[in-house]
């Protein structure tokens, strides 16, 4: 016969690992199920950057609101330093 033998130390190891796998593969085939019914920010009928111009109107919406919120929140730090400086100044 032919094949690899394995030790039969090793047996035990093959037995927990077939379950492992088993779980894993059937993990990946509903993450492939699940992301098919997903609904994607793009057009799948436009060609090029215009295909994508949902995900970049949101990526630009999303990075100008940090920009406001670091701002604001610069502002109100600098504030407070200055405010709490003064007050324990001796």
């Amino acid at each position: 016969m032919l094949g690899v033998r394995v030790p039969p130390d090793l047996w035990p190891f093959f037995t927990i690992l077939k379950p492992m796998f088993s779980k894993i593969r059937k993990f990946t085939t509903e993450v492939r199920a699940e992301l098919g019914k997903a609904q994607w920010p793009w057009d799948p009928n436009e060609k090029g950057f215009r295909r994508y111009k949902e995900l970049t109107d949101s990526t630009v919406v999303v990075f100008v609101a940090m920009i406001i919120l670091g701002g604001y929140i610069a502002f109100f730090d600098f504030i407070l330093i200055n405010v709490v400086g003064y007050l324990t100044r001796p």
